[in-house]
């Protein structure tokens, strides 16, 4: 088989799974989204931040319109609990707890989606030898459940904002 017409099937069969709306795992097709007002009610969510992030990046940029949507953070928490003690009576293993409520209106105020919650926890280990590490690692588990949270909201907007 030469090269060209190997090249030509691959073109031809990603055509036609781009055609028939096959996605790879974890991407969401945000058009529907657009037009989409992301209100932070708590004046400092870093959730409401990064879903704007995402609007941005993945809708091709929000548009200029008058909003038709508007996602409201109502509340975001993150909470931190031991999970376990050490023989030397200094906590091993820890828990950290992200919480998010939100709703979604439509333009006239109605609301499409009622406040909703949604939790996503990580555990991590912290190392006495290795505390810089310890922090970083909690910073980054923190930084991966925002994003996660990010991603369900808009997946919870996407399914409302359908026609």
């Amino acid at each position: 088989m030469t090269r060209r017409s190997l090249f030509g099937g691959l073109l031809v069969l990603s055509l036609a799974l781009t055609g028939c709306g096959f996605r790879p795992a974890g991407t969401l097709a945000l058009a529907r989204l657009a037009n989409t007002e992301v209100e932070d009610r708590t004046g400092r969510s870093e959730v409401a931040f990064e879903v704007a992030q995402q609007l941005r990046l993945e809708a091709q940029g929000l548009s200029d319109e008058a909003p038709a949507l508007r996602l409201r953070i109502l509340e975001e928490r993150f909470d931190e609990r031991p999970l376990t003690i050490t023989s030397g009576a200094r906590v091993g293993e820890f828990e950290l707890i992200t919480t998010v409520r939100f709703d979604l209106l439509a333009e006239d105020g109605t609301p499409l989606l009622e406040p909703q919650t949604l939790i996503t926890d990580a555990l991590y280990l912290r190392d006495r030898g290795q505390l810089l590490g310890s922090r970083e690692e909690a910073r980054t588990l923190r930084r991966e459940m925002v994003q996660r949270l990010a991603r369900r909201m808009l997946q919870a907007a996407m399914v409302k904002a359908a026609p």
